[in-house]
Formats: structure tokens, C-alpha cells, sequence
């Protein structure tokens, strides 16, 4: 059977490693197996094979017993005492055909015997036969691996659902007495502790939001964070709507100066649920104005572009390092400035996936700006196209 018309049994091909003194043997081996299924190393000693193991990491070893500078016994053991080989296969290649040579090899960790002289049927038989064991069981690992993390995950999300229900119950309790507390006591209480009252409900305020976004990030099972509605959105009037409530943050509360340039044609329409939408753009805005130092404007733009509308947020006057760039949207990456901020761009990731977008995030510190690209799907289409 030619190799264009075999069977493809392995895909990618395994790789198989040869140890073997004998140079005929070698090129029997290298012939019979030389084909789509198989990708074909050979040594002629232990050190040499010891060497290719550990830069092919081969998925079966055929291995010569009877070698003059060391045996394929004392090969075999150094491979199985290895945390790193040890779980490839190694077939054993001998002459021998006695019962306690057979053990002696087993107990080694061989997990088969080709006797000499070869049969080129079995030869691959039972090179293919230890492949697709070996694949199985790495198979078998990884959906083991996956399972147990998913049992880990919903264990953590439930705990971490747990307390933070409580202690978002725990403020409620607290914000609700102080503002009684201020009913009561109206226009007596001094300036400096009515300030000292102003600043204790604003940090419950951004305990009890860090709260709901650790409860986002940490319990997927939620259904508001499982469920979106889609709706049609004008991206240039929902952002005035996004920066009217903004203002009206920074008239009331102690925030940094917000100012906005926008260049969106009022013909620009996105996809988003409206909840989740408005959360994205207050979450962006707030957690930027938080971390700042100083007062930043946001130049907006918005475009459409294969099938998806673009959002494009320019932040100038805020820089990241280029080692917090790369896990921005990783909880508390950007400089804590605030009392609850650090949980914003991860929850503003996970619910822009959530409706079927994108968002990337590029810094430039010559420039002092940084810049965040939204994608979402425009006005009647139903999949992410993929951008340039």
C-alpha cells in the first residue's frame, strides 16, 4: 500500500523514537514506519536517545535491550524516573523471548515486546496500538482536568456568591442608617461632620458597586449575567445619555473634571442589551476617571466596519505601563486610586463577550493616551466578523 492511498490513522503524526545500536535495524524500522501516521526518530544509543526525548518529547520509544555501552534496561529506568518521560511508552526490542527476561522488563515499566526479527505488520500493529492508548488517556487527563476545574470553579462561585450576598446585605443595613441618621439630625451637625457623613456613603456606595462586579466576575451562574436582550442602539445619542449622567456624577460627587470630543454620524447603530450597554460605557468612564490623577478627555468615534459597528475610546492624559496593558481587563490592573475601583475592565470584558463583541486595549506613553476599541455587531447582523 503506497503512503498517498494508507490510511491517516494519526493526526498530527506520532512521533516515535528508535534506539537501537544496530544500523540495519534502524533503517528497517525508520522504512516500516516511515509514513503519514508516523514521524520517525532514531538513535543508536541511550545518550543520544535520552537527548532526543527530551527536545521531540516522542509519544512511543522502541528500545533496544541488548546495547554495548548501556543496556536498554538501564535506559528504560532512567526514562521512567524522569517526572517528565515517564509516561511514554517504551517497547522493548530483543532476541530474548524468556519469561524472566520478559518481567525483568516489565518491571523496568516497558509496556511491550517486539521479538527480532521483526515483522513489519506488527511492527506497526503495535507501535499504532500504544499511540492511540497514549492519546486516549491524554485525552481522558485533560477532560478529567476540565471537569475537576469547572467542580473548583462552581464551588469558588458559590462561596464567593455567598459572601458577597451578605455582605452586600451587610451595607444595604449600613446605608440605610446613615441616611436616617442625616434625616434625623437635618441642619444640626457641624460642616466638617457632615462632610465626614458625605464621604462614609460615598465609600458604601463603592463597596456595595464593587461588590455587585466581584459577583459578576465570580458567579457565571448569575442570570442576569447569563441572559441579554439585544436591542438596536444609537451609539451617539446613547453616549449623550452615558456623559449626561456623567456631569451630573461630577456636580454631585468629588470626581476628576470629565470632557468629551466625540465624532460619531448619527446613522450608527449597535447591537447590545440596554442594561449591559449602559454598564459597559459607565464602567469604562468610571473606573478611568478613578484610577487618573489628573483630569483626562475622552475623544469618541464611531464607524462601521465589516458588519460590526467600531467604538473607539481615546483616553488623553492616561497612560498605562506595558506590563499593565497586557492584563488590563485582569481585576485591580490598573493603579488604585480609589476606595472600589480595580474590578471595572473585568466586568466590562465579560459583558461585552457576553453580547457577542470584542474589546482590545493599547497604551502609548510617548503620547500619554490610551486607547480602547470596541466591537460590537451592527443593526441586523447576528455574527462577529472577524477585524483586521
Amino acid at each position: 500500500m503506497s503512503e498517498d492511498s494508507e490510511k491517516t490513522l494519526f493526526n498530527p503524526p506520532a512521533k516515535i523514537l528508535v534506539i537501537d545500536d544496530s544500523s540495519l535495524n534502524r533503517q528497517f524500522i525508520s522504512s516500516a514506519l516511515r509514513t503519514k501516521n508516523f514521524e520517525v526518530y532514531v538513535t543508536k544509543n541511550g545518550e543520544e536517545g535520552l537527548a532526543v526525548i527530551n527536545e521531540k518529547n516522542p509519544e512511543v520509544i522502541l528500545l533496544d535491550i541488548m546495547m554495548p555501552d548501556e543496556d536498554g534496561y538501564s535506559v528504560c529506568r532512567k526514562i521512567k524516573s524522569n517526572p517528565k518521560t515517564m509516561h511514554i511508552p517504551v517497547i522493548f526490542l530483543t532476541a530474548m523471548d524468556s519469561i524472566r527476561d520478559k518481567l525483568r522488563g516489565f518491571e523496568m515499566g516497558a509496556t511491550d515486546f517486539i521479538t527480532k526479527p521483526f515483522n513489519h505488520k506488527e511492527l506497526i500493529a503495535r507501535v499504532g496500538t500504544q499511540v492511540s492508548l497514549s492519546r486516549a488517556m491524554s485525552e481522558k487527563e485533560k477532560m478529567l482536568h476540565v471537569a475537576m476545574e469547572e467542580k473548583r470553579n462552581a464551588v469558588v462561585a458559590r462561596i464567593a456568591g455567598g459572601i458577597s450576598h451578605n455582605f452586600s446585605n451587610l451595607i444595604g443595613v449600613s446605608l440605610g442608617n446613615l441616611l436616617l441618621i442625616e434625616s434625623l439630625l437635618g441642619n444640626t451637625v457641624n460642616p466638617i461632620a457632615r462632610e465626614a457623613l458625605s464621604d462614609l456613603k460615598r465609600s458604601l456606595e463603592r463597596q456595595k458597586l464593587l461588590i455587585k462586579q466581584f459577583i459578576r466576575l465570580s458567579n457565571r451562574g448569575f442570570t442576569e449575567d447569563n441572559t441579554s436582550e439585544m436591542a438596536e442602539l444609537n451609539l451617539n445619542s446613547f453616549l449623550d445619555e452615558i456623559f449626561e449622567n456623567l456631569l451630573m456624577q461630577e456636580r454631585n460627587v468629588k470626581i476628576q473634571p470629565v470632557r468629551l470630543q466625540k465624532n460619531i454620524s448619527s446613522n450608527i447603530f449597535f447591537q447590545c442589551d440596554p442594561g449591559h450597554a449602559r454598564e459597559i460605557f459607565h464602567m469604562i468612564f468610571n473606573e478611568i476617571i478613578s484610577a487618573a490623577t489628573k483630569p483626562v478627555t475622552f475623544a469618541i468615534s464611531g464607524t462601521l466596519k465589516d458588519g460590526n459597528t467600531v467604538c473607539v475610546i481615546t483616553v488623553n492624559g492616561f497612560c498605562v505601563t506595558k506590563e499593565i496593558q497586557e492584563s488590563i481587563f485582569e481585576p485591580f490592573a490598573l493603579p488604585l486610586a480609589n476606595v472600589g475601583t480595580g474590578l471595572g475592565f473585568s466586568v466590562v470584558k465579560n459583558l461585552v463577550e457576553l453580547n457577542k463583541g470584542k474589546i482590545v486595549a493599547t497604551s502609548n506613553p510617548e503620547k500619554n493616551i490610551t486607547v480602547l476599541e470596541l466591537t460590537f455587531l451592527s443593526a441586523g447582523d447576528n455574527n462577529l466578523m472577524g477585524n483586521d
